[in-house]
């Protein structure tokens, strides 16, 4: 289970902007292992998702929905340092309020390879793609990436996770003319740490902080989307993160 509240179109000193507003996410989650060898595993995930928005007075309603997601993942070892490793997540959205070409499904998924140093280090780099379809099987929007996680052990308390996030591309489209209406091109780059503290034993606390910076070919408030803010093309992410993780 997890809440999460992002501050969007904020300043850098999160100042609030006549556009400013929050992004509020109710996850719920069941995993079921379906398969699990010493050489493989395969696991089933079901998700149910809630998204809304608070916007400042006068300002229009922003997109909110329900959906639900079915994400199989898993992992195969060639040997005992290098791993194939997936995952994949089909959703579908119901009772979405939003403005013209709203999303009916979309596939989002990780794909690629994991070696392990040692004990104590790995690496994982993997190809990520997201893509968005309308009820009449259109594609709205695509986004593909390369990823790369380092997760590293450094004593029984502290372990850490650099990860990057590398823009291939992003783009949106007219799902009737099927031209594309905005892009980012290769360039865009985020750089994350993940640090998990254990307290005890069975009690984790985390944080994770990134920042990432991509520019479009046109604003996207002028989609009325208003991730960025004005004319301005380029959008500046920060990601702050704290949270604790208990195991019964």
């Amino acid at each position: 289970m997890e809440y999460k509240v992002s501050m969007r179109n904020y300043t850098t000193h999160f100042h609030s902007e006549k556009t400013s507003y929050n992004r509020n996410r109710l996850l719920l989650q069941a995993n079921r292992i379906l398969y699990k060898t010493q050489d493989a595993n395969l696991n089933l995930s079901f998700v149910y998702h809630k998204e809304s928005h608070d916007v400042k007075s006068g300002m229009p309603a922003k997109n909110s929905y329900h959906s639900y997601w079915l994400i199989p993942g898993g992992n195969y070892n060639f040997t005992e340092q290098f791993s194939f490793v997936f995952w994949d997540a089909v959703y579908y959205y119901d009772n979405a309020f939003s403005g013209p070409g709203i999303n009916d499904w979309e596939w989002e998924s990780e794909h690629g390879f994991q070696y392990k140093f040692n004990n104590q280090v790995q690496a994982k780099l993997m190809y990520y793609r997201d893509q968005t379809w309308n009820s009449h099987g259109d594609t709205t929007w695509e986004q593909n990436q390369i990823r790369g996680y380092f997760p590293t052990t450094i004593n029984e308390q502290w372990n850490i996770q650099p990860y990057f996030r590398y823009y291939l591309n992003e783009k949106s489209y007219n799902t009737v003319t099927g031209q594309t209406t905005n892009r980012a091109d290769t360039g865009g780059l985020r750089l994350g740490l993940i640090v998990n503290y254990n307290l005890t034993p069975k009690t984790t606390l985390w944080t994770n902080l990134a920042w990432e910076q991509t520019q479009w070919k046109h604003s996207k408030n002028s989609q009325q989307v208003q991730l960025t803010h004005g004319h301005d093309n380029t959008q500046d992410f920060r990601l702050y993160a704290v949270g604790i993780r208990h195991t019964w």
